[in-house]
């Protein structure tokens, strides 16, 4: 009996009174006195409290852990993005061609052994991706089986079609490096994942 009546007035605020509550419970079939429903009101209310208090204190939880990952996202993707800006002003400066400029950037990107993901976009790889999307679709001799990389700008999700882009280009660069050398393997790899862009890759 207890249980309904919390239920009850749970869901419905407005039937704390005890005359309320008891035509309330007499509507769905419960018949009961106005005195032991005002007995069980106290209790009743208590148990509500006490529940929506543990429901905040979770909420608080919830978001305090919530704003925590938050800040730690956002710390490492400035550290990626400091390390990705380092890199291209160490390695990509008046001084060298285009090709050259495409070739370095093409060797660091290949220093993964695993997919570039979107935990591993920064701001400077995001406008890299679109760059490239932007020369390749721009190319007359495009291949049909690249030709998605036209119809990714219409992808709800840009950083999934950018991420795409940028394993396009990895793959593009390794087989042509597989045809100049016989073999894959002769590409640096690292054993873990994410775009190593901590160290300078050119040379």
């Amino acid at each position: 009996m207890l249980d309904t009546v919390i239920k009850l007035i749970g869901d419905h605020p407005e039937l704390w009174g005890r005359h309320r509550v008891t035509l309330a419970l007499a509507e769905r079939g419960i018949t009961v006195s106005e005195a032991t429903v005002s007995r069980m009101l106290p209790v009743a209310r208590e148990r509500i409290a006490i529940e929506r208090n543990r429901e905040e204190r979770a909420r608080r939880s919830r978001r305090s852990r919530e704003l925590a990952a938050m800040i730690r996202r956002d710390e490492r993707d400035a550290r990626r993005e400091a390390e990705v800006r380092q890199w291209f002003e160490q390695n990509i400066h008046p001084g060298i061609t285009a090709e050259e400029a495409i070739r370095r950037i093409s060797v660091v990107l290949s220093e993964t052994g695993w997919k570039i993901k979107t935990t591993d976009l920064t701001p400077t790889l995001r406008e890299l991706a679109d760059a490239y999307r932007s020369a390749v679709c721009n190319d007359p001799n495009l291949p049909p089986e690249d030709v998605w990389l036209r119809e990714s700008y219409r992808w709800q999700d840009q950083d999934h079609a950018r991420v795409a882009a940028l394993n396009h280009w990895v793959k593009r660069y390794r087989r042509a490096a597989h045809a100049r050398d016989g073999e894959s393997g002769n590409l640096p790899l690292s054993s873990g994942p994410g775009v190593a862009f901590s160290e300078t890759s050119g040379g």
